[in-house]
């Protein structure tokens, strides 16, 4: 067999072969959204889920967090000038 170079591609019968592509089933815990001015970025489950178990993994760790919430919040601004700021302190 011979060392064939795709050049950053794979092989027509991997990438178009549909019946060798099995559906991956998951089950779906949340529903989450992000807007960016106000324009919804569509996610898929996948990324749905992702997204929600590392923010609720990164809660549990917090103090003084409930982790059993119905909906969590979060809001991002981007700052019109970067702020020195101590990492280990609350604003």
């Amino acid at each position: 067999m011979t060392n064939k170079s795709y050049r950053g591609r794979f092989p027509k019968r991997v990438l178009f072969n549909k019946s060798k592509w099995e559906v991956m089933n998951m089950k779906k815990n949340f529903q989450t959204e992000i807007m960016i001015d106000n324009s919804k970025v569509p996610l898929n489950h996948f990324v749905q889920e992702t997204l929600a178990n590392t923010i609720t993994g990164i809660l549990k760790t917090l103090k003084e967090t409930e982790v059993t919430h119905e909906t969590i919040e979060i809001k991002i601004k981007r700052l019109k000038e970067p702020q020195s700021v101590d990492a280990h302190t609350y604003p």
